[in-house]
Order: structure tokens, then sequence, then C-alpha cells
């Protein structure tokens, strides 16, 4: 209804809405689907038992049970449906004629200027006779990326990286008097990729890679090492990889005896990695374990092992917003002659820091020497909560926001870590070198293409005995996992 406001400048417009009940997806079948299972052709659809009613949805359910037939090479599919109403309860049918498969008759290549046609060939996952799928046709949409990096138009590649890192601020103090721009860790590495080395499916990567680390103070830890590494990709999401290499070490300011040494170690890693996205991943998990032998009969100066594993896993609870977690573990340790020396210094783990618990300094955890410094362990354990969501009134500039709590330590053995050590308050005079330490915190993101920048403040929820801070700003590029 519709009528005139007082001063008849105006019009008051009243809707009467009369929802009635509610009609309800009461059951859903399928008929003749005799390639793929129910809860195969289920997955993604709108319209499910017990989900509210919009005949609006049933095209678009009708096209992504249409994608998965189109998906494996069926384009002559026919999918129609059938919806019988009781009341307020509906029931839908869905009758699919899959029709005959598609299949690859022959390939074409043009339009290749930087990269040999023979190259493009090799790289392709179907073959003649092969279904034709569109996933088969997005498996190779690597091509995108040849033309950039493409050495000699034979689809090798040559990568050059440095990475730096350096602390604006001594001792979390924000004081200009003390600001210190010296470089606290570089790393700079050159890589040839040559993919199907002597014509299989394996990859041969060689590479020369420098490092200074000058994170765990007093010592400075000096690197020059060259690898070769050979890789095989089972699918897109799974890797095995095997390494040899020669490494120089040179540590500085240590309380090591050796203060240098040859190495010749082989690594063994094997990585699953279904994150949607490298840098900034919503949804997915990551899993890798890698093993290192040094010495040994492979010679060398150092003889020691270790076993790093991880994993991580990211999970949408909403449009926006992700919760991710990680549990990472490692454990290293000498053998033979190294056994008099013990294990070098950049053989250890250390914990504490923007990149493991925040809200402590960085590699500051376990067992302390004299001078108070960490000296690292051979057992490390750490644990990560992660809520990421973006910051209201600002995501529109891509900034965000996290919430995290944080725990980790190492430990000199097996037998250090007990049980009470886990405990997740106790007094500043309980507390010793062996507790799990726990910390909580919040920060900002500012999303780029390669990753968000990256400020977070930690407040320790466990403190040790002297220790002279309450909170610790970190920041850096890329998310903490």
């Amino acid at each position: 209804s519709a009528k005139k406001s007082k001063d008849a400048k105006s019009v008051i417009v009243k809707l009467m809405v009369i929802e009635g009940p509610q009609t309800i997806v009461d059951r859903v079948t399928f008929h003749n689907n005799r390639l793929f299972s129910t809860s195969y052709l289920s997955k993604g659809l709108r319209l499910l038992r017990g989900r509210p009613y919009n005949p609006n949805l049933l095209e678009v359910d009708r096209y992504t049970i249409f994608s998965k037939y189109l998906e494996k090479g069926y384009l002559n599919a026919s999918i129609r449906y059938k919806v019988t109403r009781d009341s307020t309860r509906v029931a839908i049918s869905w009758y699919v004629d899959s029709g005959m498969p598609m299949v690859i008759n022959n390939t074409y290549v043009s339009g290749n200027v930087g990269v040999k046609k023979k190259i493009i060939v090799r790289e392709l996952t179907f073959k003649k006779g092969a279904g034709f799928g569109i996933g088969n046709i997005h498996g190779n949409r690597i091509f995108a990326e040849l033309g950039m990096r493409n050495v000699f138009g034979e689809g090798l590649t040559f990568n050059m990286k440095s990475s730096y890192a350096f602390s604006v601020f001594r001792d979390n103090k924000f004081n200009i008097n003390r600001m210190d721009y010296r470089s606290k860790f570089a790393s700079h590495e050159g890589e040839l990729r040559i993919p199907h080395i002597f014509s299989t499916w394996n990859t041969l990567t060689i590479g020369g890679y420098y490092e200074r680390d000058a994170t765990i103070e007093p010592a400075i830890v000096k690197s020059l090492s060259f690898r070769t590494t050979l890789s095989r990709r089972f699918s897109r999401q799974t890797s095995l990889f095997i390494g040899y290499g020669l490494e120089r070490v040179e540590r500085l300011q240590s309380e090591d005896l050796d203060k240098e040494s040859r190495k010749h170690f082989v690594t063994l890693s094997f990585t699953r990695d279904k994150r949607d996205n490298y840098f900034n991943p919503r949804k997915g998990y990551y899993l890798t374990f890698e093993g290192r032998v040094s010495g040994g009969i492979l010679g060398g100066e150092d003889n020691s092992y270790s076993v790093v594993s991880a994993f991580q896993r990211y999970k949408k609870i909403n449009r926006t917003t992700v919760f991710a977690y990680r549990v990472r573990t490692g454990y290293a340790d000498v053998f033979s002659e190294s056994k008099s020396v013990g294990l070098p210094i950049e053989s250890r783990f250390f914990a504490g820091g923007g990149n493991s618990v925040r809200g402590f300094k960085e590699n500051s955890l376990g067992a302390l020497n004299e001078s108070g410094k960490a000296v690292g362990g051979r057992v490390l354990l750490l644990t990560n909560l992660e809520l990421r969501f973006p910051m209201p009134l600002f995501a529109k500039y891509n900034f965000g926001g996290a919430l995290f709590v944080d725990g980790g330590n190492v430990w000199g053995s097996f037998g250090e870590i007990k049980l009470k050590d886990f405990r997740f308050a106790a007094a500043e005079d309980q507390i010793t070198c062996n507790d799990y330490m726990y910390s909580t915190g919040f920060g900002i993101r500012y999303y780029t293409p390669v990753g968000p920048i990256r400020f977070d403040i930690g407040f320790p929820i466990k403190k040790q005995k002297g220790m002279d801070y309450s909170y610790w700003l970190h920041i850096s590029l890329g998310q903490i996992f």
C-alpha cells in the first residue's frame, strides 16, 4: 500500500510479506551414473538433502555435474533433472547419459618462438589415443613460465636468488641511538635446472650456495657449498628429492672446537604440497620429511645425521578467514670420530623468534651457556596456531590481521624431556630451560603479489628467570608457515 506523507511531499510505501512454510530438499538421487560414485557427483552441489530448496540453483548444480564428466573427456554427456514436490519437501532426481569419451587423435604445436617444438611435445602429459579431458589440458599450464627463464630454447632454467635479514633496533629497544642495520643473515644461490635428464621424467639441479648466519649470537657461521639434486615429481603435489653436496664451513666467535671443516653429505626428502597458493595459502596442507647424513663413508670432517618433519594445515572458516596450524619436529646427532667434538653449531636446532616461537628473542630458547646465550639442541618441537582474517575498514587496501599461539623448545636429548615441561603456565622460579615455552599475540599483514609483509607482536606466556622483556616485535616478509 502507499499513502502520502503529512507534508504531501513524499510517499510512504508499505510492503507486506507472507513467507509461508520453508521448502527443504528431502532426497537427491542419481540414475545411470555408472562412471562415478554418488558421493563424487554430490560434491560441490548447492541443493543437497536438508538444505533449503531454491529452483534457481538447479542449473548451477547441473553444470557442476556436467563439468565432472567434461574433465574426464565426456564432452557429449547429457545431464537432466526432475523435481518432485510434496508440500514442503522436494525430491531431486538426476538422469545422466555420459555418452562416448573423446580421445586425442593428433597434437599440433604453433606459435612457439622461444621454445623448441620438441621441448613442448616432451612436456605434454597426454599422448595420442589418450582420453581427452579438460584436466589433461590444465595439467600443461606450466608452459606459461617456460619462455621466461628458458635457456637456449631447450627448457633449461637458471635461477639466482639472494636473501637478507637484519635487525633495526637491538634487543627490542626502540631507541634511535640503538638502531643497527648490520646484516644478521645473508644467502646467495644460483641453480641450473635440467628437466628430463637422460630422457627420463627426473629433473637434475646443479647449484652453488653461499650463506652467512649471525643470528646465533655471538657466533658467525659462513658456508660455501655445491650441490647436485635429482628430483622426481610423481604428481602436481608429490615429489621426491635425493641430493649430494660438498660444503666448507667457517665458524667465527664460536665455542666449537673446530673453527673450520669440510662436509660431504647426502639428503633425501619427500614433499606433498596440496596448498592452493604458495605465498598465501587458504586451504590444503603441506607435508615434508627430510633426512641428511654427513661424513662416514662419504668423507669429510663432520660425521652427523638429522631427520626433520613438518605438517602444515590450512582451513577456511568462512570466505575470508583462515585457521592454520603447524607441527615441526627434528632430531640430529653425531657418530664416529665426531662424538669427541659434538654436534657443530650450524647442525643444531634453535627456537625462538619470528619464524618459530614469536614473543621471544631470536634463537634464545633451550639450554644456555655461561654467557647466557642459547647453545641449541639435538631435539626440536614446534607448534603454531594462527587465525588469519581481513582487517575491518582496511581490507580493501590489502591489510589483514592475525591472532596466534606459538609453542616450542629444543633439548640436548630425549632424556631431558619431561611431561611436566609442557605445562601451560608456571611460576617464574619453577621454569627451567627444558620447559616447553608458549607465547600469544597478534599481527598485521600487508598483502603483496609475492606474499605478505608481516608485523607480529608476541607476548611470552612462560618466562624464564632473567628475561628482561615482556613482548617482542617481529617484522618479516611472508607467512610464518
